[in-house]
């Protein structure tokens, strides 16, 4: 379930906030009145390290990287800014006046999301930001919708798993007890030994599959901050629990070259997806060993689930039964990221997850 704190959205935004990094501090001034007449908070920075500690102070909306950051300093900060969590949304252009071709390329690989000339006209430039600062607001819309959408849908999935599953399991074990009960208080023969244990056998095993469906609830009841440590961190605690709970051995494997954290929301739902795939694994595989894997291939983010077991047969993936393997589609859909499972008989099971790096 997911359990992830999202605040209600505001009725009326609040003025959003441009913060400027550039060296020419005559800019500071003429852009920011026009700014503030439009109702744009404005804050100015000389150089990159006061520009960060500035921006992790107000949380800006947009940023502006001035000319004398064109260069190499300036492709460092973006790549700093892009490796923090807490500016992967924040749209960031870039003043530059390199005349060679490859120059906005490099930027936006670098992670810009506009390149725009010096001599750009004033007014130009605060109706560009404005359209910047638009886009970032109906992004951060959108995924709080989708958040409390997946909140929802969570919620009424929870729901059906402890009314269909547990409830059922509670109900037979509790029907198997009283029936001995009442056969005892009529006075009634009761069963031979061998009778009276295979029903209480019969009681306990529901009872066990109960207290198991019970762990895998409170697994989903119990998901770490995502904000906190990052996916990376998520999984591990994950892994961990895993282990601890089911005595199988769990680790997690992860590549850093190449790793830009994903979204909150992405990051999201990769967590759920490699929860379901490990409860799968719990219910399905008998497999003593489970890996979890989290790399970047070529422009894809890959998260695969690999485990030891009895290897999923042909054609089960597919089976209209296969609730939990359609859930996890649905999931990698809304993501736009594919899904696909290779069962090999007797070797276990790989699931893999992959999306495209450029999405947002």
């Amino acid at each position: 379930m997911t359990d992830f704190s999202f605040e209600q959205m505001p009725a009326k935004q609040p003025a959003p906030k441009v913060l400027l990094i550039d060296a020419d501090a005559s800019r500071h001034g003429g852009l920011g009145r026009r700014l503030r007449r439009r109702g744009v908070g404005f804050h100015a920075a000389s150089t990159a390290l006061q520009g960060m500690a500035l921006a992790r102070s107000i949380r800006p909306d947009v940023l502006v990287l001035g000319e004398a950051l064109a260069d190499a300093e300036g492709f460092e900060l973006l790549r700093s800014i892009r490796r923090d969590r807490a500016f992967d949304a924040v749209p960031v252009l870039m003043l530059s006046a390199r005349a060679d071709a490859a120059a906005p390329t490099l930027a936006l690989r670098a992670g810009a999301n506009d390149i725009l000339a010096p001599s750009i006209d004033a007014g130009e430039l605060v109706e560009r930001i404005q359209a910047h600062v638009r886009m970032a607001q109906a992004q951060r819309a959108a995924t709080w919708g989708a958040c409390e959408q997946l909140r929802t849908e969570e919620r009424r999935l929870l729901a059906r798993e402890v009314h269909d599953r547990l409830g059922q399991l509670l109900t037979a074990a509790n029907i198997d007890i009283r029936l001995l009960e009442r056969r005892a208080g009529e006075g009634k023969e009761l069963p031979s030994r061998e009778e009276l244990l295979r029903e209480l056998r019969a009681a306990l095993s529901s009872i066990e599959q109960a207290i198991a469906s019970v762990q895998d609830l409170s697994l989903l009841l119990r998901p770490p901050d995502l904000g906190a440590g990052g996916l990376v961190a998520a999984l591990r605690w994950q892994a961990g629990e895993f282990q601890r709970r089911f005595a199988l051995r769990c680790s997690v494997r992860h590549a850093e070259a190449g790793y830009v954290e994903p979204t909150c929301l992405v990051a999201a739902e990769l967590f759920r997806i490699c929860q379901e795939a490990l409860t799968n694994v719990l219910r399905h595989a008998g497999a003593t060993d489970i890996q979890v894997q989290l790399a970047v291939r070529g422009r894809n983010l890959v998260l695969r689930v690999c485990d030891n077991g009895v290897g999923l047969p042909r054609g089960v993936a597919d089976a209209p039964t296969a609730i939990g393997i359609a859930g996890m589609r649905e999931r990698a859909a809304g993501i736009h990221a594919s899904l696909q499972i290779r069962g090999r008989p007797g070797r276990g099971t790989i699931l893999a997850v992959r999306r495209e790096l450029r999405l947002p």
